[in-house]
């Protein structure tokens, strides 16, 4: 919990030095992915996350499920403020395919970086888009809202690699 709130504090600390877009509708931290207002209405959700700890770690050692989970806490993140993705752009330094995340989540790698190198590195940006409704956020719970888990809470990866197929 300390360790939450010295991260925060870091946040807010670094974010001062930024100015916020007049269009962006969140506060500091108060969602998932980045949420712009286009002039049509519709809400753009953009977001962006590397694995960079969970590799250094050790967590991701298989190329193919550092790539999985890149898109996955990317798209996370966009399910999380309820936009749908649109694509996602990937930095990456590895030899991985992306590929099957990406149709799991019904989507598209739209471009991105891909380098060769000794050292993995995988960093996510999705774009998503909301087209009606509010868009969720960690602020404004209702007593009466309702709370949905796609799986089982507190794991945190994937136990086997979904849609892996053998030939690889």
């Amino acid at each position: 919990m300390i360790t939450d709130i010295r991260e925060n504090a870091a946040i807010a600390s670094l974010a001062e030095s930024f100015s916020r877009s007049p269009r962006q509708l969140n506060g500091l931290q108060e969602s998932d992915a980045e949420l712009i207002r286009l002039n049509s209405g519709t809400i753009l959700a953009l977001t962006t996350d590397a694995i960079a700890e969970e590799i250094a770690s050790g967590l991701y050692a298989d190329p193919w499920l550092a790539g999985w989970m890149a898109v996955m806490v990317n798209f996370s993140d966009l399910a999380a403020v309820g936009a749908e993705p649109l694509g996602i752009l990937i930095a990456e330094t590895l030899p991985a395919d992306i590929s099957d995340a990406c149709i799991a989540c019904e989507s598209h790698v739209l471009g991105g970086d891909t380098n060769a190198g000794r050292v993995l590195h995988i960093t996510g940006t999705a774009v998503g888009i909301i087209t009606s409704g509010r868009p969720l956020t960690r602020v404004g719970i209702r007593p009466d809202d309702l709370i949905f888990s796609t799986g089982p809470l507190g794991e945190g990866r994937p136990s086997a690699h979904p849609g892996r197929h053998s030939s690889r």
